[in-house]
């Protein structure tokens, strides 16, 4: 949800004042649902990460974000610039609940993780992080201010799967209204 979350509202809200007639309804959900809902005309676009099942359905590219390992910085990670996913399997993990991000890099490699303690938002898994008991594995971008805010300590993940890229997702562009076209060509047109 991470794209929702940081790089959409901002480029929707300046897609909204150059076009102030045109109404943007945005519905927050994990990357299936949103892609279901296009597939079955329930919206017209969504955005999520290009390793969502998105067959049939035209494709456009989007933003890029960066999964990082966060802690206080008095954790003994905190003193390392980069390290692997598999490095971090050592240490108790924070994890958001229902179809999370970690859960659902968990299933792809197969990996069996230390998760003692689950929540529901970015924010709650960043003052865990900062309560220094656990380390998280959250998107750099959608959660920068609060680690800032929080001094926590941000370290690079060095798998290639951690530079996520977003895409928009359609199912016909010709058959898209005006409006919901300005906005594909829009959010897409700086990263093509």
């Amino acid at each position: 949800m991470s794209a929702i979350t940081s790089l959409l509202p901002r480029d929707i809200g300046a897609f909204v004042q150059r076009h102030p007639q045109v109404h943007v309804s945005i519905d927050e959900r994990v990357a299936s649902d949103v892609v279901r809902s296009v597939e079955e005309g329930r919206a017209d676009i969504c955005v999520c990460w290009e390793v969502t099942s998105t067959k049939g359905l035209q494709v456009h590219p989007y933003r890029q974000d960066h999964l990082v390992v966060i802690d206080h910085q008095d954790h003994e990670i905190t003193r390392l610039e980069s390290i692997s996913y598999a490095e971090t399997l050592d240490y108790s993990h924070v994890t958001l609940q229902g179809g999370s991000l970690v859960q659902g890099i968990q299933q792809r490699l197969a990996i069996a993780l230390k998760s003692s303690i689950q929540v529901h938002t970015y924010d709650t898994t960043c003052r865990i992080a900062d309560a220094n008991l656990v380390v998280a594995i959250i998107p750099r971008e959608a959660t920068w201010p609060i680690i800032e805010s929080l001094e926590l300590k941000a370290i690079a993940l060095t798998d290639q799967w951690t530079q996520r890229q977003f895409v928009i997702c359609i199912k016909d562009h010709i058959d898209l209204t005006m409006p919901s076209k300005m906005l594909v060509d829009t959010l897409s047109a700086p990263y093509r």
